[in-house]
């Protein structure tokens, strides 16, 4: 606790310098660092002080301190679904880490630093849930082909191979084209068209695959239908063929019977002859 409250009394003058503005609250607790633009949240600290703790407070202090900084909120109002907003987030905090480097050098070191404890050891262990690789997708790259964070790279390898089999090459091609150059952008508007693309690859994808295993489950009712109709016309060639060695075996059995009764006609004429 000491030590929680030794870095908490020092980390609002690093936060009003980084976000050139006083009068900021500052909360230390939770999980999950956040801003609303007058407060800053970040998450409970490891009682004892150490320098990960202390690139983990600074880490997120500059991070949450870009978006009071950089991020429009009106722009990430104009959302409109969860996956819309968490694509533009990961793509927002793509271009507000590049911005603060660039702003404020000293910043990198720290953002990079919260990286590696992040990042680069959690890491998103591989899924197979198709929405869940490709969001991965989309923050593994950012991560790597953005921000040129190389211990996220066997992470961003290992998901990208999976994306590859689910999704196909090109898609796989086709996001990472529209995520190129997104740290860059001006304003967090300026990125709203790129999530509204890679969102209809998303839904696009969804659909292919449905259409696939339409076609799928139709093509399967048609070999049943095709095998039903196989089967039936076998019935009927067997019953025909059952009819027909019925009707011949009747022909030979009355042919038989009509020798036999002439047989037997001829021999009793002759017998009359001989009496």
């Amino acid at each position: 606790m000491k030590a929680n409250s030794a870095i908490a009394q020092s980390l609002p003058i690093v936060l009003a310098s980084i976000a050139e503005q006083s009068g900021l609250s500052l909360g230390i607790g939770g999980s999950v660092a956040y801003t609303n633009g007058k407060h800053v949240q970040v998450p409970a600290l490891p009682i004892e002080c150490s320098e990960d703790t202390a690139m983990l407070a600074y880490g997120y202090l500059y991070h949450e301190g870009a978006h009071i900084r950089y991020t429009s909120i009106a722009a990430i109002a104009e959302c409109k679904t969860p996956l819309e907003r968490m694509i533009l987030n990961i793509l927002e905090d793509g271009r507000i880490e590049q911005r603060m480097g660039l702003d404020f050098p000293g910043a990198r070191l720290r953002l990079d630093g919260l990286s590696r404890l992040i990042d680069g050891k959690s890491g998103a262990a591989v899924q197979d849930d198709p929405s869940i690789v490709f969001i991965n997708h989309v923050l593994l790259h950012v991560l790597v082909a953005e921000l040129g964070r190389a211990w996220v790279q066997p992470h961003w390898h290992a998901n990208r191979q999976v994306f590859e089999e689910i999704f196909g090459t090109n898609l796989m091609i086709k996001v990472e084209a529209l995520i190129a150059g997104t740290s860059k952008r001006p304003t967090t508007a300026s990125l709203l068209p790129t999530v509204h693309a890679i969102v209809d690859c998303l839904e696009q994808a969804k659909n292919d695959e449905q259409d696939s295993q339409d076609d799928q489950q139709q093509g399967d009712g048609q070999d049943g239908d095709d095998q039903q109709q196989g089967d039936d016309q076998t019935g009927d060639d067997q019953q025909q063929g059952d009819d027909q060695t019925g009707d011949d075996q009747t022909g030979d059995d009355q042919q038989q019977g009509d020798d036999q009764t002439g047989d037997d006609q001829q021999q009793g004429d002759d017998q009359t002859g001989d009496d």
